[in-house]
């Protein structure tokens, strides 16, 4: 499952960037603590993240009862 967050720009031209910056850091934070497996890839422009991109995976482990239905 793919989980795409964009972080609005138009903060940053209107001179609160620190604030769309600090959104942008708890984000990946809130990201990070709500995955388990997968992966979370950042895009950055202007050394500014503007989207955050989360892709969760689920595992069966091979002794799970799930894995042999």
């Amino acid at each position: 499952m793919t989980q795409t967050i964009a972080l609005d720009q138009t903060d940053s031209q209107h001179g609160v960037g620190e604030q769309v910056r600090n959104r942008a850091e708890a984000e990946v934070l809130r990201q990070l603590r709500g995955i388990r497996f997968g992966q979370l890839t950042l895009q950055v422009h202007d050394a500014r993240i503007v989207m955050i991109e989360r892709t969760t995976k689920v595992r069966f482990d091979a002794q799970s009862p799930q894995a042999s239905a």
